[in-house]
């Protein structure tokens, strides 16, 4: 039987490791009326819009040893959605007078190579990153003059260089180290 095979594909595996994480929330404001309220309290609190917005956040790691270090490649996303609604008298059958849609969106891909010698910490990489944000604020019952705004994607483009002294190498640098 042929070991060196076996022995070669489970150290390429222990090199490796994957880490996934997503966070996310919903969230829907609204306010209520007490039922002991003054007129103007109650006039202010019927005249707040309704909010209704959601978040979340995915990203992904891979992680591999390398001689004295490791290369990470990550891949993460954000997104937020905000909607703010108002009508006459808090009535949905009534007119309506704000109609809020926006959108935050954030992708980011991360390249860094982290090496150790000689009592130093090395680390380059690069990342480039895609924001986007969009707004509306129109609506078919609102004036005619609130246009909707376009959209404002941006990229960013990062490459850095780190050298730090390390008296001591990282606990984390020990976490996946095969024994």
């Amino acid at each position: 039987m042929n070991v060196k095979p076996i022995a070669f594909f489970l150290l390429f595996i222990t090199s490796f490791s994957l880490n996934i994480i997503g966070i996310g929330a919903i969230d829907k404001f609204r306010l209520a009326v007490p039922r002991k309220s003054s007129p103007e309290n109650e006039y202010i609190l019927r005249s707040n819009p309704a909010i209704d917005q959601w978040t979340y956040t995915v990203g992904a790691s891979l992680k591999r040893l390398i001689s004295n270090g490791y290369i990470n490649v990550a891949l993460s996303r954000n997104m937020f959605n905000n909607r703010a609604n108002q009508f006459e008298d808090n009535n949905p059958s009534s007119v309506q007078t704000l109609n809020l849609n926006s959108d935050e969106i954030e992708n980011i891909l991360r390249i860094d190579v982290n090496k150790y010698a000689n009592g130093w910490r090395f680390s380059y990489g690069a990342d480039v990153q895609f924001v986007k944000y969009n707004r509306d604020l129109g609506g078919k019952n609102l004036l005619a003059a609130v246009e909707p705004a376009p959209s404002y994607p941006a990229t960013k483009y990062d490459f850095f260089l780190s050298v730090v002294e390390a008296h001591e190498l990282p606990s984390v640098f020990y976490l996946n180290i095969p024994r």
